[in-house]
């Protein structure tokens, strides 16, 4: 009866582990292909889901995708481009093998060269998505771009690069030093038509400070090429449990040897997470339940000035700032059970965060190509301030099990936290590739400043008192 069970329970999970999943290989006149850009589309509305490259034995795959009905379509310099009929995925593991067309040479009496990139490139300490040759980057918003990037992971608020413990984003080569909100709300303040690529860097070059099992993630903007005056404007509305709406404009300037970058963005909204939480004692059991009132509110601008001082020198400055309030509402509900399964009593508990949250990066820097090879050098001085003021109030009562208050039991505190700071960085790079070698030299002066606090207090007869 056990080696029946054990049995079972392994052709369950195995059968658990391929429901979410299609995947496939690729082949070529009996051969596998390696680095083919395979991407998965949904029939609706012709969207991107996903997209992948085939690995060393041509094998691809897409994790957990939701059911319905897509399509396939893949790219190769080598082949010809391929798409598979649509088909429906409705949870269970689905394979689909795909076969290539090796491009054949035509006589033609004239030829017109063009270059493009492709949707993905595989380096050796990154991968590329050059999301300007996408459909997903039409409509949206520097997260919704992320969200569509390979190897990366957006779930809510939080950005992950899968086998990685930590990450960091930087826009064009520069680090930002703001997480959290206040990271969340500068990525949805980004245009996706404004990305040119997204690069997931999981083996950071040392002048990147990324430390320990950590990646990195870049995202380059477009430069603006054309001559003259270029405005965008853009807005976004959505309805889940609550509206949320999104609105921005840029302003962008070029002449000669001068580039004008300017931004500005907002949103006001909110969301409704519930999370639930259960432990188990060995004499109660817990039942908690939060529900939230997640409010997103702010505004954010961007400038910048580039100028070209020669063919091979570049100087510019650049300025982002934001402020918001993202506060929270909670009302958390905690059910306590007893040995027997039954009531033993109720905690409840109200609660609301107000918070007022801000920051100002100026960017100086320079850079300057020294000959054909890629030799070159860079000087970049920053500093950031940035602010964060919170208090959150919250009452705390217990039930019996008859659903009565008990005596005593009500109290309401209140929280004071806040935390100011700034940060001066200056550094310098220089890029020396020769035939025999790539040096890559570099140093790095921070000073930080920072002051925080912390204070609780208790309420009692009309006024708070601390604690």
């Amino acid at each position: 009866m056990k080696q029946t069970l054990i049995a079972l329970f392994i052709l369950f999970s195995g059968t658990l582990c391929a429901q979410s999943r299609i995947s496939g290989k690729i082949l070529a006149e009996n051969k596998i292909v390696t680095d083919v850009n395979v991407l998965l589309f949904s029939s609706v509305d012709s969207s991107l889901v996903n997209s992948t490259l085939s690995d060393s034995v041509g094998a691809f795959g897409f994790e957990n995708p939701s059911s319905g009905r897509y399509f396939l379509k893949t790219y190769h310099a080598s082949y010809r481009d391929t798409i598979i009929d649509m088909f429906d995925f409705a949870g269970i593991s689905k394979v689909v093998d795909i076969n290539l067309t090796p491009r054949s040479d035509i006589s033609l009496n004239e030829v017109a060269v063009t270059s493009r990139k492709p949707l993905i490139e595989r380096k050796s300490d990154r991968l590329v998505f050059n999301i300007e040759n996408s459909i997903a980057n039409t409509g949206g918003d520097g997260l919704t771009a992320l969200s569509k990037t390979p190897g990366l992971r957006v779930t809510g608020d939080n950005i992950s690069i899968i086998g990685k413990n930590s990450v960091r984003i930087m826009v064009n080569d520069r680090l930002l030093e703001i997480s959290g909100p206040d990271l969340i709300n500068y990525l949805r303040s980004l245009s996706s038509d404004d990305i040119s690529a997204i690069e997931v860097i999981t083996n950071p070059p040392a002048k990147y400070d990324a430390e320990g099992n950590s990646g990195l993630i870049n995202i380059r903007l477009k430069k603006n090429g054309k001559e003259g005056w270029n405005i965008g404007l853009r807005s976004t509305f959505s309805q889940a449990t609550y509206a949320d709406i999104a609105g921005g404009a840029t302003l962008d300037y070029k002449k000669n040897k001068l580039t004008v970058h300017i931004g500005l963005s907002a949103n006001d909204g909110s969301v409704a997470p519930v999370s639930r939480e259960f432990i188990f004692y060995p004499q109660q059991s817990w039942y908690q339940t939060d529900n939230r009132r997640d409010y997103s509110k702010y505004i954010s601008g961007q400038a910048g000035l580039d100028y070209q001082l020669s063919a091979n020198a570049v100087a510019g400055f650049s300025y982002t700032g934001s402020s918001g309030a993202p506060n929270m509402r909670e009302n958390i509900a905690t059910p306590i059970y007893n040995i027997h399964s039954s009531i033993d009593s109720l905690l409840r508990t109200g609660a609301f965060t107000h918070r007022k949250t801000g920051y100002q990066s100026a960017d100086a820097y320079y850079q300057c190509k020294l000959d054909s090879l890629g030799k070159k050098i860079s000087i970049d001085a920053n500093y950031f301030i940035f602010s964060d003021d919170r208090n959150k109030t919250y009452n705390t009562e217990t039930f019996g099990s008859d659903g009565q208050p008990a005596p005593a039991s009500y109290k309401q505190y209140r929280n004071d936290g806040s935390q100011d700071g700034n940060i001066f960085t200056l550094k310098g790079d220089a890029d020396l590739p020769y035939k025999f070698a790539s040096l890559s030299l570099g140093g790095k002066l921070t000073f930080i400043n920072n002051a925080s606090g912390y204070g609780l207090y208790n309420y009692a007869n009309g006024i708070y008192s601390i604690d």
